[in-house]
């Protein structure tokens, strides 16, 4: 039976659709080890704007034309995919009040569903799909407000959710400038020292993660089908995959 990872959180801006995304194709091509095409899935449900839906359009429409004229981008799909007879993860549009009713379904078929979720907690079904969720990830960033909205959540959501039982969750530090970096590498065990679950390995804030697509190098753009080619997001995913 497949578990349920949610990339949760009740700020907006801190990162949830992309983090989900970068770790999602990660797992799909580094952490399958049996090529299976159903290993892990998105489903989209922060709608209605269904970002990893809409980026995963936008990049089908550009390999219909870029493929063809660009042997660099044909060379690192076949590699990845056709010479592995590996499809790209499926992202499935959906809504919060309908993920009870498909969860049983989406876990007889895939082995890891990763739920983009909305960051509002008061929409209608977040809490019925919150308590379907195995595994919490939760982005944050390192600012006072983050800080705050984001150990309300954990406290009032995440810890009520996973204690006492074989859930969990993890606090991931993203989108770190690079003068932060040193006050992150503290933070991270104050927090911990104080009982949260954090990930040793944070995100720094790199603007070519942000962009879509859209280039020959492919490497470090925000997709949903090519590997990122980012050591952080490689070493985060480790972090996860080993909690599991």
């Amino acid at each position: 039976m497949g578990k349920v990872i949610a990339f949760a959180g009740q700020k907006g801006g801190v990162g949830k659709s992309l983090l989900a995304s970068f770790c999602a194709v990660n797992i799909h091509l580094h952490h399958n080890s049996d090529l299976n095409s159903k290993r892990i899935c998105i489903y989209d449900a922060d709608s209605p704007q269904h970002s990893n839906v809409s980026l995963r359009q936008s990049e089908i429409t550009m390999l219909q034309s870029k493929l063809e004229e660009s042997a660099h981008i044909g060379r690192i799909f076949n590699k990845l995919y056709t010479d592995r007879n590996l499809q790209p993860l499926d992202i499935i549009p959906g809504t919060l009040e309908n993920f009870p009713k498909v969860v049983e379904q989406l876990k007889q078929t895939y082995d890891l569903i990763i739920v983009d979720l909305v960051g509002t907690v008061s929409s209608p079904g977040y809490k019925q799909t919150a308590m379907l969720v195995d595994f919490f990830v939760i982005p944050l960033k390192y600012e006072d407000e983050d800080i705050r909205a984001t150990l309300d959540y954990v406290n009032g959501v995440a810890i009520p959710l996973t204690k006492d039982n074989d859930k969990d969750y993890l606090i991931v530090f993203n989108s770190v400038l690079s003068s932060d970096y040193t006050l992150v590498k503290d933070s991270i065990p104050v927090f911990i020292e104080q009982g949260y679950h954090v990930a040793q390995r944070y995100i720094p804030m790199r603007k070519n993660m942000t962009r879509k697509f859209l280039q020959q190098d492919v490497d470090g753009k925000r997709t949903t089908i090519f590997s990122t080619g980012n050591r952080y997001i490689s070493e985060l995913v480790n972090e996860i995959i080993e909690k599991l």
